[in-house]
């Protein structure tokens, strides 16, 4: 089952929905990071991440095409005979 469900996140979810929605600011929740990243290998396998803003700081932007023959992201754009979309 997802993450959704898990004690933890459930209790995550009491913490935050009890300070915003009942002004309880005792909850601790005003002292957690603004962003929670979960980096995903698979479905159930995941590493939590905490950042304090969004988009992140040291994010390092780059282009990725989409290849409409093969259906895969490349690094170069490989133009396919039917034109720039």
């Amino acid at each position: 089952m997802g993450s959704i469900l898990q004690p933890r996140v459930l209790a995550f979810q009491k913490k935050f929905f009890d300070c915003f929605l009942k002004g309880d600011t005792l909850s601790g929740i005003l002292e957690t990071p603004r962003v929670r990243l979960e980096i995903r290998d698979t479905i159930d396998k995941y590493t939590v991440r905490y950042e304090n803003e969004w988009p992140i700081a040291r994010t390092r932007y780059q282009k990725l095409y989409l290849d409409a023959t093969t259906g895969k992201l490349n690094w170069i754009n490989r133009p396919t005979g039917y034109g720039n979309l």
